[in-house]
């Protein structure tokens, strides 16, 4: 079982470096766009609200998180984190799948509501597949802009620039 449970970690490694409240959060964001709305949304349109709700909230998760380590809370340990990535890596994509399910029924009884006829069950996979791509392109966005604006604090680039605008030397 130990090398079973080693062998689950080392590969689920990079999922670490991802901010666990962000991730939660993000995925309530994937959840609450998927909603069922008065106005029927093709699966296109519904994928990049979802995509947008799960970075948003990855965002407002991360910003949680890092306020609440300013704040001066303590983390939980290593191993207690590891057994909730473990759980949450299981339950958050079963739940995107069966709200993503849910999703297209609530649609489609709009949709015979409003007098339009019902779509195919491709709609589920447009959903997931568009939400993830269009979050995916975010994310790296945000990675790239977040290292370039530490690349650019570490240097000694901007004291010059804060000096010379307030009228010091530097």
């Amino acid at each position: 079982m130990q090398k079973l449970t080693h062998a689950i970690t080392t590969k689920l490694r990079a999922f670490y470096t991802l901010n666990f409240v962000g991730v939660v959060v993000g995925f309530i964001g994937f959840f609450a766009a998927l909603a069922p709305s008065l106005m029927p949304r093709p699966g296109l349109f519904m994928g990049i609200l979802a995509g947008l709700g799960l970075i948003i909230g990855y965002g407002l998760g991360v910003c949680i998180s890092y306020t609440v380590r300013w704040l001066g809370f303590d983390e939980l340990p290593m191993r207690v984190k590891q057994q909730v990535w473990r759980t949450t890596l299981i339950m958050l994509p079963l739940l995107a799948i069966a709200l993503g399910i849910a999703a297209a029924g609530w649609q489609d009884e709009v949709r015979l509501l409003v007098g339009l006829e019902p779509v195919d069950g491709t709609d589920i996979t447009v959903i997931v597949v568009v939400s993830f791509i269009v979050a995916s392109l975010f994310f790296a966005f945000g990675t790239m802009y977040s290292w370039r604006v530490s690349q650019y604090l570490a240097s000694d680039c901007w004291r010059a620039q804060v000096a010379s605008a307030s009228g010091g030397s530097r």
